[in-house]
């Protein structure tokens, strides 16, 4: 029994550390904080820091397959829709649900800055989007048709929630309250410009 309880013990600690560090990367930036800013925002020492992870890099790491475990589960149990259109509507709104959450929105605002500003210095902190980027595909590829170039299909789903994203991050800088700035016109919009002409969407691939 004391191994369980310690295993469980062990479990909390290792998600405090993720909660601390996610908040801290995504307002410090990861380069700008230090292992040691990791530790006294989690309340350890830094020798037990290191106890359970080994690096910065390994602590992003975890916390993208944090994210990626979590966003491979609600994809496979998304349902099946007859159209579309139906499927895109659906989908977006589980994906702006999702922003609701502050651990995500911080995800948002930590993988915007890795982009934007830090990704390029260490390639240790690109993290493969290909997992995902597959699990969104298979929402899409059944409306899409058979004969649709699976990289054509994964552009699509790429634009699709990549303009969802970016919504949101714009959403967070204009609304001063932090709710989102009218999110289903917005959807609809977006619904209705990809299920209207998926080809079109789908030119921009090579």
């Amino acid at each position: 029994m004391s191994r369980i309880l310690d295993e469980t013990a062990h479990a909390r600690t290792r998600d405090r550390i993720l909660d601390a560090a996610r908040a801290l990367f995504a307002s410090e930036g990861f380069q700008a904080a230090s292992m040691n800013d990791v530790a006294q925002a989690c309340e350890l020492t830094k020798a037990s820091l290191y106890h359970y992870f080994d690096s910065k890099q390994a602590i992003l790491a975890a916390l993208h397959e944090q994210l990626v475990v979590e966003a491979e589960a609600h994809i496979q149990a998304f349902p099946r829709f007859k159209t579309l259109e139906e499927a895109l509507r659906a989908a977006g709104r589980q994906y702006l649900e999702h922003f609701k959450d502050p651990r995500h929105r911080q995800m948002m605002q930590l993988t915007f800055k890795l982009g934007m500003h830090e990704r390029g210095e260490d390639p240790t902190l690109l993290f493969d989007k290909q997992r995902l980027d597959d699990q969104l595909l298979g929402i899409f590829i059944p409306y899409l048709g058979t004969e649709t170039p699976v990289e054509k299909a994964r552009l699509y789903a790429q634009q699709f929630f990549g303009s969802l994203f970016f919504y949101v991050f714009a959403a967070e800088q204009l609304c001063p309250m932090g709710s989102l700035c009218e999110p289903e016109a917005y959807l609809g919009q977006l619904v209705q410009t990809f299920a209207a002409d998926p080809k079109a969407a789908l030119k921009g691939a090579s």
